[in-house]
């Protein structure tokens, strides 16, 4: 599962996918903003979201770093 740390939200959907086994892994918010408008110029939206975080971890995944219990991704943040 990748996610980008925004809010809050990311946090109990992380802490879920762990209990089931799920890998978490977290990209940096100025990774997916490269991304997304590498891929559009001009939208933002939830569908272009999921699809860049579904291909970061092929086109850049030592910029992935997994996501291990209830710790702050401030850091992440860009």
């Amino acid at each position: 599962m990748v996610l980008e740390p925004t809010r809050n939200a990311w946090l109990v959907l992380a802490q879920w996918f762990r209990r089931r086994g799920a890998r978490v892994v977290m990209v940096p918010t100025t990774q997916s903003a490269d991304l997304r408008r590498y891929y559009s110029k001009h939208t933002k939206n939830d569908r272009l979201d999921s699809e860049v975080l579904a291909r970061l971890p092929l086109l850049h995944p030592e910029g992935l770093r997994e996501f291990n219990g209830n710790s702050s991704a401030d850091p992440l943040r860009g």
